[in-house]
């Protein structure tokens, strides 16, 4: 069994101009790493993975945050937005913040985790879709082993069917 969660922050914030009275009402969305815990029959915990994200952004119902997950092949695969930046992420150093805004600096994340608790990840984007941004509600399981992906960038938009080959199947 797998417990799978993310931390996450939404604040909003208030204020009122003492001049004239008006009002205004912010929204910051801050969503973070995502936490794996394995155990076994008898609720001992086996293993905790870490996958490090930084999303942040205002106003904007944090629409492109979060993380969507399918298992496949006794596997954890994990799609989420990210700055291409921590592609390389060792697990040292700065985590750098993906925002919607920053379209030359984003791409999509695919992670796997298998079930020894070995993580990996590679960019899910194509070269001439890298400004693609997924919206990971969207994003589901359809079949034992294949999902579907959905990424937008403005106005332009992509679907991506995953197959996973049923014969790799990971470590039991």
């Amino acid at each position: 069994m797998a417990f799978v969660g993310d931390d996450r922050l939404e604040t909003v914030r208030s204020s009122t101009n003492s001049s004239n009275g008006t009002s205004s009402v912010s929204y910051h969305y801050t969503y973070g790493n995502i936490v794996i815990a394995e155990f076994d029959p008898n609720g001992g915990r086996k293993w905790t993975k870490k996958i490090v994200k930084n999303q942040k952004s205002s106003n904007d119902s944090g629409f492109y945050f979060s993380y969507s997950v399918s298992m496949i092949n006794n596997n954890l695969y994990f799609i989420f937005n990210d700055n291409v930046k921590n592609l390389g992420y060792n697990g040292k150093g700065k985590v750098e913040r993906f925002t919607p805004k920053s379209y030359k600096e984003h791409m999509m994340t695919f992670a796997k985790l298998d079930g020894e608790g070995t993580l990996s990840r590679s960019s899910l984007s194509m070269n001439r879709n890298r400004n693609l941004m997924t919206i990971t509600p969207v994003n589901t399981q359809t079949d034992d082993h294949e999902m579907v992906v959905y990424g937008q960038h403005k106005k332009r938009y992509r679907l991506a069917r995953l197959e996973f080959d049923p014969k790799m199947l990971a470590v039991e």
